[in-house]
């Protein structure tokens, strides 16, 4: 291997906070995949409104198929938003567009106005 390899997206574990049946906190803890040079199109795709729903569903589904690969479509359209948005959070930290990043005010920004329309 050449020393471009130590360029290479290696994964990160992040927990997020789930509330179970009787209303009490525990911890799932997935493995983020950082972006890689093959996703700069979806990247793209998530910074345009008119195409930021799909794109954010096609992150969302490929992050969630490497933490839980035999999870159905009908379970991934009724997660709740509250967990879409713990893990969008964790994905733009885990690829350097943290709190100090326009990239994630920009994008959590969309969400919120998305979630006030309903």
């Amino acid at each position: 291997m050449s020393r471009l390899s130590r360029f290479q997206a290696r994964p990160k574990e992040v927990k997020l906070k789930l509330v179970n049946e009787e209303g009490q906190e525990e911890e799932e803890t997935i493995t983020i995949t950082p972006f890689k040079t093959k996703d700069i199109a979806l990247i793209m795709e998530m910074g345009k409104p008119e195409k930021q729903t799909e794109a954010t569903k096609q992150v969302l589904r490929k992050i969630l198929k490497e933490n839980y690969p035999d999870f159905t479509e009908e379970e991934f359209e009724n997660m709740s938003y509250e967990y879409v948005n713990q893990i969008m959070e964790a994905i733009l930290d885990a690829n350097g567009l943290g709190d100090e990043s326009s990239v994630k005010s920009k994008f959590l920004d969309e969400i919120k106005k998305s979630q006030h329309k309903k």
